[in-house]
């Protein structure tokens, strides 16, 4: 595990091993929300923002801001958000109806 030591990390984040989080050669390191999880060989670069309750699967390479409750797949990084219990659920009430 490789972390640039001005990286700011939020409250109960799971890392896993082998996973780089630091600068993009300018710019300061990312800043990481609270309740991430960040998969094994992941890379995390550059002046970004992680949002809170984010995703960010194995060998995935982050260089752009993930907003909150979205979960980060791929290299580079595609961006999808997640749905909470509550619009599943919504969404199954919505369809019944028609």
């Amino acid at each position: 595990m490789s972390i640039h030591p001005h990286t700011i990390i939020g409250k109960r984040c799971g890392i896993m091993h082998n996973v780089t989080i630091g600068t993009n050669m300018r710019g300061g390191p990312p800043i990481i929300g609270d309740d991430v999880f960040i998969g094994v060989n992941a890379t995390v670069l550059g002046e970004i923002k992680i949002g809170d309750r984010v995703r960010i699967a194995a060998n995935t390479a982050v260089m752009t801001d993930v907003p909150s409750d979205s979960v980060a797949y791929g290299s580079p990084a595609r961006i999808v958000p997640r749905l909470c219990a509550f619009e599943v659920q919504t969404a199954t009430t919505e369809r019944a109806r028609q």
